[in-house]
């Protein structure tokens, strides 16, 4: 899904070091968790990660895309239910969280999905 359809912008953006402190690191000198970490946050903040070559120490993001972020789950918990069922010891479980349906994506993510078939079935068409 394209961000803003009329004056869509793609930026291509390069991981070349990351900086803690007064320290500096490549992509060769941080730990899987660290890159791991990096690529979460970007991920969060809407930006594509493209594959990284194994041999390169910089790897790239594009930004100008709406990433989909839907979860799908059953149960609604609620943050104060979690943090009280965490300070007495206790695990979440059906009676002490709510049951809100069955698990459905949002239309967001339903609009992307039926807009790749509809891509797919015209490219078979058009084929034919």
């Amino acid at each position: 899904m394209i961000a803003n359809a009329k004056n869509t912008k793609f930026k291509l953006h390069t991981f070349l070091a990351l900086n803690i402190d007064e320290s500096s690191r490549d992509y060769f000198g941080i730990t899987p968790v660290e890159d791991y970490i990096a690529k979460l946050t970007l991920t969060f903040n809407d930006r594509m990660i493209l594959p990284t070559m194994s041999d390169k120490k910089t790897w790239y993001s594009i930004s100008g895309i709406k990433m989909v972020k839907d979860v799908l789950t059953s149960k609604y918990i609620d943050e104060g239910e979690a943090n009280y069922a965490a300070i007495i010891g206790e695990d979440l479980t059906a009676e002490n969280s709510t049951y809100i349906g069955e698990r459905r994506f949002s239309q967001g993510t339903l609009n992307i999905f039926a807009n790749y078939w509809l891509d797919e079935f015209n490219a078979v068409w058009d084929y034919f």
